[in-house]
């Protein structure tokens, strides 16, 4: 997703008691945002994104196994070029099923001209039903479709 991204920090962190890995990063890329006349369209969502959508079978038989459920939280702080503001950005995203679920948000915080994303994923592992499939299907569709979102800054006038 980006070109000539250079990790300038980072920390990690590995919680054995809470089974938890976290990292921060510090990063720069050059040319990760679109732009086109006035506009840059920018992806909220630069390093980790969930795009997994099982194919679709016409008539599914047998049921179907999550192996491994897995639960992700990622918050991205994007700082905003000089000479831009938001537009548009992504408006909140919450899905809740039996397979998981999934929020999103994104919001533009002034005071740093930065857009603050976070998003909450769980997949919950297991043997479904064969019925159930295409709400799975579904399920991870929507999950795809949120994680390509982008939000669109304009050029603002400057006198």
């Amino acid at each position: 997703h980006l070109a000539n991204l250079q990790i300038e920090e980072s920390a990690f962190g590995d919680d054995k008691r809470e089974v938890a890995f976290t990292e921060e990063l510090t990063v720069t890329a050059d040319h990760y945002a679109r732009v086109m006349g006035e506009r840059m369209f920018l992806a909220i969502n630069p390093l980790n994104r969930i795009g997994f959508v099982p194919d679709g079978l016409k008539e599914r038989k047998l049921p179907f196994e999550v192996v491994r459920g897995y639960r992700d939280r990622e918050t991205y702080r994007l700082v905003l070029p000089e000479g831009y503001r938001p537009e548009a950005i992504p408006e909140p995203k919450s899905l809740r099923t039996d397979f998981g679920t999934y929020e999103m948000t994104v919001e533009y915080l002034p005071e740093s001209h930065q857009l603050n994303y976070t998003r909450d994923i769980v997949i919950r592992g297991g043997v479904f039903p064969a019925a159930t499939f295409e709400a799975y299907r579904e399920f991870r569709k929507e999950i795809a479709r949120s994680e390509g979102s982008q939000a669109v800054l304009i050029k603002t006038k400057t006198k």
